[in-house]
């Protein structure tokens, strides 16, 4: 538990009576070093210790918000102190339904405890796709346990340890959406921010591209962390595009430019060798990408050219960054299309379905600010 400076310096000196500052009932007390054994001797009591204790068991401990990737609505309860309490999507907002306390429950694993109910955040247990999440009394139970795992870019998964899947929203942007289990996938239904402000917490909505490739794979997204806008893509390639992840960068007002944040995750397979492809210049920014699908029988994503727009004026033409590469994948032999962001947008993720290579791939899409 972490107190205010000033809390946790008078409390240093009631428990270890090594510093000339206490704290009492009428406020600081300043006391020569040399009088603070007499000082203890005479009033600290039995009671005055209590005091104390009851003081630190009081303070509350530290609650955030969660807002999902997909739809930007926060976690919330209906509030009851009831087993079997709902648990929804909701526009964010300065509420206790919306703050969680996480409570290290040991062998890296937390609880997540309702500001408003003090309930736990707690599953069905099912190992199916759709498991019911609800709320609960707090009891040392896998329903209750969860695994935070950091994506980086400020994005979090919570897996559940009962059924193994993760903490997942239908990804509609209205009150009372859906919160459920499903199977752990890279999609922004299942990516949550932690303790956004609730006055960054934006609502620019996403457009999606048509998608090209092959029929293989599963279902991907990864977007851009709110915000951000991706200026180039990581790779991992040979004959044809293994994995991609998305470059992202957030406009910098004071300096009128776009500054490199941290990696996105990866979708796709191991194998291919890294390269990478990114917009040139202060402003450089995706707005759409050229493929063709490999010479294979997956019919898998085989070639990409990367076109760039400027940040301000998305429609006019921006070069590469010099010694990035010109182009990812080698083959070229198959089907060629274009996926390009509408007039005005400009792209911020990627989407498609992915396995052991990148199968089938369209692009993100937001109004930059």
């Amino acid at each position: 538990m972490v107190f205010p400076r000033p809390f946790r310096s008078s409390l240093q000196t009631l428990c270890g009576f090594a510093a000339a500052t206490v704290l009492w009932s009428g406020g600081i007390t300043a006391i020569p070093s040399a009088q603070l054994t007499e000082w203890n001797e005479k009033h600290m009591s039995a009671r005055f210790l209590l005091i104390v204790a009851a003081l630190l068991i009081a303070s509350p401990a530290m609650a955030e918000s969660w807002a999902n990737n997909s739809s930007h609505y926060c976690l919330d309860t209906d509030g009851a102190a009831a087993n079997g309490g709902a648990v929804r999507m909701w526009k964010c907002e300065p509420h206790p339904n919306q703050l969680w306390v996480v409570r290290n429950a040991g062998a890296g694993f937390v609880q997540l405890i309702n500001r408003s109910s003090n309930f736990c955040l707690d599953t069905d247990g099912s190992r199916r796709n759709g498991g019911l999440v609800r709320m609960w009394g707090c009891v040392n139970h896998p329903n209750q346990l969860w695994e935070i795992q950091n994506l980086l870019g400020g994005n979090y998964r919570l897996k559940n340890k009962a059924s193994g899947l993760c903490l997942d929203s239908d990804g509609s942007a209205v009150n009372g959406g859906t919160v459920r289990t499903w199977e752990c996938v890279t999609h922004s239904n299942q990516t949550w921010k932690r303790n956004v402000p609730f006055d960054e917490i934006t609502h620019s909505a996403i457009s999606r591209t048509d998608t090209f490739g092959g029929p293989g794979g599963g279902p991907f997204e990864l977007a851009c962390p709110d915000g951000s806008v991706m200026i180039g893509l990581r790779a991992r390639s040979g004959s044809w595009i293994d994995a991609l992840s998305p470059v992202c960068s957030r406009w910098v007002r004071n300096s009128e430019t776009l500054g490199e944040i941290a990696d996105q995750p990866f979708t796709g397979g191991g194998g291919g060798g890294d390269s990478f492809i990114r917009c040139a210049g202060r402003r450089g920014v995706v707005v759409s990408l050229e493929m063709f699908q490999a010479d294979n029988r997956d019919q898998s994503i085989g070639h990409i050219v990367v076109n760039c727009g400027d940040f301000k004026q998305p429609s006019q033409f921006w070069n590469k960054l010099g010694g990035s590469a010109d182009y990812l994948g080698e083959s070229q032999r198959g089907p060629r299309a274009e996926v390009r962001c509408e007039p005005g947008l400009v792209a911020a993720g990627i989407y498609g379905k992915s396995g052991a290579f990148i199968d089938r791939l369209g692009l993100l899409c937001r109004q930059p600010r």
